[in-house]
């Protein structure tokens, strides 16, 4: 009932005073807090029960923001690499319908490489992800 009439800032803020959920909060709550303008349906929105939503916050590396925009140009400025790194790394765990192993680095390192020589075009990224060694000797489980 508490929640009710409180912000999701606020929520959180209360739900973070939990030492034992603090930790990973502190890293996954500003990008929420930057994306709180838009609801569930991804429409836009300036109140959350009827208070002014703060889309304010301040990465874990140091850098705050303002808002959605603010944060965008952080990841782009900042982490680059390792947001390129990262949707690689899903695209093809996705792609593999498994888990990526230790020997899978190799093939994840040339994927950021190619996003980087293609000028970080998301197409260009899905074409090298089908064009890799694994994705090509993938094998299907006939029992499936």
């Amino acid at each position: 009932a508490i929640f009710g009439k409180q912000t999701l800032r606020q929520q959180f803020e209360k739900h973070r005073e939990d030492m034992s959920c603090a930790g990973c909060h502190a890293l996954l709550d500003p990008i929420g807090f930057a994306l709180e303008n838009y609801d569930a349906i991804g429409r836009f929105r300036e109140t959350d029960h009827k208070q002014p939503i703060d889309a304010t916050g301040k990465w874990i590396r140091g850098q705050q923001f303002n808002n959605l925009q603010d944060l965008r140009e952080i990841i782009v400025r900042d982490l680059k690499p390792d947001f390129v790194r990262c949707l690689s790394e899903n695209l093809l765990t996705y792609s593999l319908g498994r888990g990526l192993t230790y020997s899978d680095r190799p093939f994840v390192h040339d994927l950021v490489r190619k996003s980087e020589a293609s000028g970080y075009k998301f197409q260009d990224l899905i074409i090298a992800v089908t064009e890799s060694i694994p994705f090509q000797r993938m094998r299907v489980n006939e029992a499936q």
